[in-house]
């Protein structure tokens, strides 16, 4: 319970082996003891999976948005050398006539190409030394093994040959284009018509489909962020400080009783701080992440559960009314006011809630709902085993719902707060809450405070708003690097669209100038032009928009609040 294990796995034996060795072994223990364990398998991963299972997704889906870029620069650069090999065509044709064949032609081009590539290659090298520390710095404490991510010999592997294919392919595509019959037969020709590259065409439609694959994700990342900001997450998320002032661990919970007065004193202590507004004290402040979660007893009387014994018996009971998944806090009598839990029912805690007193607990709407449907659970008995106390509480209120411990987009898990003072076993880990408008001031006292009344106990600082962010960073995360992959990726797509569309009236100068000379207006040259960009690129929108919708659900996994094939991102994104 609570643990993992952590092997090596003997050389040449697969993880499949070992797995299926470690069920055999678990379902066997099971067998034999029967309710005396509560494993009743076991399975292998491998380390590396379990650490990267998270980060998985976005990474693949930051790898797919690289290489559409790099596709879309491609097929960007591919349309300008086309159009730079039909402005040589006369060069070539004179070149050809003198004997040099295309294997000739295709070492010069693959000269010019490979400088061209190279030089893009280095200039992104030095660009993606800034941008990698960025990413780094973006994604602290969210990208497993992130202090590992830079550039070394591998990435510049893959750059240089990225860049050496690329000049190939460039240099015996332009090496065809100059040696085609077509081109030598078009130089001959005395008329200034020039034929239309399809190839061309083609390529600035390819650039718009994937270029608005990216925007499309962009979006949908972007409304979805959006979406997720809109959640309240049940607490304040401004203004908050947050010192955790946990003593060192100690494996005899009975050194944790006095911590009860210590903790009280310090929190009057910090109380009379100027500047602090209102404090309280918490085992995890909301937003920390996981904490302790256990399984609450609805429970009959104060005496029916007295030892581990007991417990068990109730647990192997299925008509007992039970709730697992339960989260586990312990708070101070102000701790709801506070963090602007807001109070639904009943009462919180009192400063007369102490070690000899009843105990008592608050819990949330989810836990009561759950636990006692249709009922009133003011003053219904609950039994929740954390450190081996087995004291039944007092349910005596119902407080608000809180987000975020497993992050904001999931729905809150049923909660149980008890008092700190009634739960000294439990007190392995506490926190101070402050609520204050001068954190820079406060934080400072605040320590000296803790050091003087303790020197063993280092506290550590934090605030609701780097709480809060830390929540939405993953998704931020997401929605920056495929928001700058996305405009990058549009910039790339109106340059090739710019592009081709100049040189295609660079071409035809000579016709439009008879047009005009034969009574033509300009509006009509300029709506002639900009039929041809709209034609472009509404056939790459129609195909940028049918990719999209087949790869949607690819990052469904990314959003929150709107569905991957949502009508407003697509049209925003083909606009």
């Amino acid at each position: 319970h609570n643990w993992r294990r952590v092997g090596r796995l003997a050389d040449g034996v697969p993880v499949e082996q070992a797995r299926a060795e470690l069920s055999t072994i678990a379902r066997g223990d099971k067998a034999e003891h029967g309710d005396g364990t509560w494993m009743f398998d076991a399975a292998v991963d491998p380390l590396r999976d379990v650490l990267v299972s998270a980060a998985r997704p976005a990474l693949l889906v930051l790898l797919a948005a690289g290489g559409l870029l790099f596709a879309i620069a491609v097929a960007n650069t591919t349309n300008l050398v086309l159009a730079r090999a039909i402005n040589r065509e006369q060069e070539f044709a004179v070149r050809a006539a003198l004997g040099p064949g295309r294997r000739r032609l295709a070492r010069q081009f693959f000269v010019e190409m490979l400088l061209l590539c190279g030089t893009g290659g280095v200039l992104g090298l030095l660009l993606a030394a800034w941008g990698v520390e960025a990413l780094v710095t973006l994604a602290a404490g969210r990208l497993p093994r992130a202090d590992g991510v830079g550039i070394d010999w591998a990435v510049l592997g893959v750059t240089c040959a990225l860049a050496v294919a690329t000049a190939a392919g460039l240099s015996l595509l332009a090496a065809w284009r100059a040696s085609s019959r077509v081109a030598l037969r078009y130089n001959q020709r005395t008329s200034s018509g020039a034929p239309e590259s399809p190839l061309a065409g083609g390529l600035v439609v390819t650039q718009v489909a994937l270029a608005l694959l990216l925007l499309a994700g962009a979006v949908l990342l972007g409304r979805s962020f959006l979406t997720l900001t809109s959640i309240d997450p049940g607490y304040r998320t401004e203004g908050l400080v947050f010192m955790d002032v946990s003593a060192p661990w100690t494996d005899d919970r009975t050194k944790l009783e006095p911590l009860v007065p210590f903790y009280g004193e310090l929190i009057e202590r910090l109380r009379a701080l100027p500047g602090v507004e209102a404090i309280a004290g918490v085992s995890l402040h909301p937003g920390s992440g996981g904490g302790w979660d256990g399984t609450a007893y609805a429970q009959n009387s104060r005496d029916e559960i007295r030892s581990p014994a007991d417990l068990d018996a109730v647990a192997s009971d299925p008509a007992r009314s039970r709730l697992s998944g339960t989260e586990y806090r312990l708070a101070s009598e102000d701790y709801f006011a506070t963090v602007g839990i807001p109070l639904l029912r009943g009462r919180v805690f009192e400063r007369g809630d102490g070690p000899d007193s009843e105990p008592v607990a608050v819990v949330s709407p989810s836990f009561a709902a759950r636990l006692w449907p249709g009922q009133n659970p003011i003053g219904k008995l609950v039994q929740i085993d954390m450190g081996g106390d087995f004291r039944a509480s007092t349910v005596v209120g119902i407080v608000g719902e809180v987000r975020g411990n497993y992050g904001i987009e999931r729905e809150p898990l049923p909660s149980f707060y008890a008092p700190f003072r009634q739960r000294a076993l439990s007190l392995s880990i506490f926190e101070i809450v402050m609520r204050t408008r001068d954190a820079a001031g406060v934080v400072p006292a605040a320590r000296d405070i803790v050091q003087r009344m303790n020197p063993e106990i280092v506290p550590q600082f934090s605030t609701s708003e780097q709480a809060y962010s830390a929540l939405l960073a993953p998704r931020r995360l997401n929605l920056v690097l495929i928001g700058v992959f996305g405009v990058t990726a549009l910039l790339l797509a109106l340059a090739g669209i710019y592009g081709s569309i100049a040189f295609h009236v660079a071409r035809r100068t000579h016709e439009i100038g008879v047009r005009i000379a034969l009574g033509a207006r300009p509006t009509r040259v300029v709506s002639m032009v900009v039929r041809r960009s709209l034609l472009l690129a509404g056939i790459g929108v129609a195909v940028g928009i049918a990719i999209a919708l087949g790869a949607s659900r690819l990052a469904s996994s990314l959003l929150y609040g709107i569905a991957p094939h949502d009508p407003v991102s697509y049209v925003a994104a083909a606009a």
